[in-house]
C-alpha cells in the first residue's frame, strides 16, 4: 500500500477555532439587531458547527429560505475572518515548529 498523503482535522482537534466561530454569530447577531451571545455560552455549541450555532443564537429555525440565508452570511463573515483568533491547542506549535 502507498500512502498518498494524511489528511489532519484541524478545527476543534488541533486548532482551537472557536474564538473566532463565536465571534461570526456575534457579528451575525449584532447585523440582525440581537444580544450578543457570551463565548462561554456559544463555545459549547461549535462543534454543532454553524447549524448549531444559528440555531443558539436565532432559535429554531424552520430550514426554510431563512436559515439558508443566516448560514450563507455565516459562512461569508467566517470566510473573510478566518484565524483572526484561532491558536493551536496547548503546545501542539512546539510539535509543528
Amino acid at each position: 500500500m502507498t500512502v498518498r498523503g494524511v489528511l489532519f482535522d484541524l478545527d476543534g482537534t488541533l486548532v482551537d477555532t472557536a474564538p473566532d466561530l463565536v465571534g461570526v454569530l456575534n457579528a451575525l447577531l449584532h447585523e440582525s439587531g440581537r444580544v450578543r451571545m457570551p463565548y462561554a455560552v456559544a463555545r459549547n455549541e461549535v462543534s454543532n458547527g454553524a447549524v448549531g450555532l444559528l440555531r443558539l443564537g436565532f432559535g429554531d429555525l424552520d430550514g426554510g429560505s431563512e436559515f439558508d440565508q443566516l448560514r450563507e452570511r455565516f459562512l461569508a463573515i467566517y470566510l473573510d475572518r478566518v484565524c483572526r483568533s484561532s491558536k493551536l491547542f496547548f503546545d501542539l506549535d512546539e510539535l509543528f515548529s
